[in-house]
């Protein structure tokens, strides 16, 4: 039977959706949910069956920031990911639609177009009401509509550091080290750390990053105390003693880190000779 069939048959529809939350670039990184009463196994990924709902998917014509709120169990694995911080990577929702099909059904129906895809999109943030968490979703057209960032004549560099305007070498500026301790969001490592001949506070405003149960996890480094403690913008959740964790120089969006810090003066975003004095002064005669 075709996707039409079940649609518009009175007794042979089963109509069902598949949710398949991806939060890192491995194979096995998602959660697969279906809000029907038993297992889906669609295009080799196996959807386990949950209390699952949303809110109406609205079309007006157009590419704008559609969004969803997804409804689950407050104890399920996608609930889990948010429940004290944000995982270090986007995690993405896309919602099918179609039907279980029926035991005399040819096998066809293995095949992708019987399961269309109704909703793509990523997921921003979560809530807690009760036994159940709301994850609010933004629609994959919303990005399309955002103007991109524009370029001020300033001092400071705008460029993300080591973004794809920045170039600077991340690899260069990376660091392993080893946990003696964690607590909160902070990380005690085990001394010497970081490259040869750096200092410490040149690390604040870089990365702090290490393998996590949702792949890797990222923290910005906000300060250091002491010489090897770092405060970090968000809680270790997975670090322990003798853990190993990869520190990244941070950059002050000035001319002299960029030169002498990551030799990348020639990316350089800012405009570092503006000059200083107004040449149209009080008297227009000197």
């Amino acid at each position: 039977m075709a996707l039409n069939d079940y649609e518009t048959s009175r007794d042979r529809g089963q109509p069902v959706e598949l949710y398949q939350f991806t939060y890192g670039p491995g194979a096995n990184d998602y959660h697969a949910y279906t809000d029907g009463s038993a297992q889906v196994l669609h295009n080799g990924i196996t959807y386990d069956p949950l209390p699952i709902s949303r809110t109406n998917i609205r079309t007006r014509g157009k590419l704008e920031a559609n969004e969803i709120r997804v409804t689950v169990p407050a104890t399920s694995q996608i609930a889990n990911l948010f429940r004290i911080y944000p995982p270090g990577q986007i995690v993405t929702l896309r919602v099918r639609q179609g039907h279980v099909p029926n035991p005399d059904d040819p096998s066809s129906w293995a095949l992708g177009e019987n399961f269309p895809v109704a909703w793509m999109g990523r997921v921003l943030e979560a809530q807690r009401d009760e036994n159940k968490a709301v994850l609010t979703c933004e629609a994959v057209s919303a990005s399309m509509k955002r103007p991109g960032l524009r370029r001020h004549y300033q001092w400071p560099c705008p460029l993300v550091l080591y973004g794809t305007r920045c170039r600077a070498d991340k690899a260069a500026a990376s660091a392993t080290a080893t946990v003696s301790g964690a607590t909160g969001n902070r990380i005690t490592l085990v001394e010497p750390w970081g490259l040869s001949g750096i200092a410490p506070e040149k690390y604040i405003g870089g990365l702090a990053e290490w393998s996590g149960a949702a792949g890797t996890e990222r923290r910005t480094i906000l300060r250091v105390e002491g010489t090897a403690t770092l405060v970090l913008s968000g809680p270790v959740l997975t670090l322990a003693a003798n853990d190993p964790v990869t520190v990244i120089l941070g950059c002050n969006h000035a001319l002299d880190d960029c030169e002498n810090l990551h030799n990348n003066v020639v990316n350089y975003g800012g405009q570092p000779f503006i000059p200083t004095v107004n040449p149209v002064g009080k008297n227009n005669h000197t």
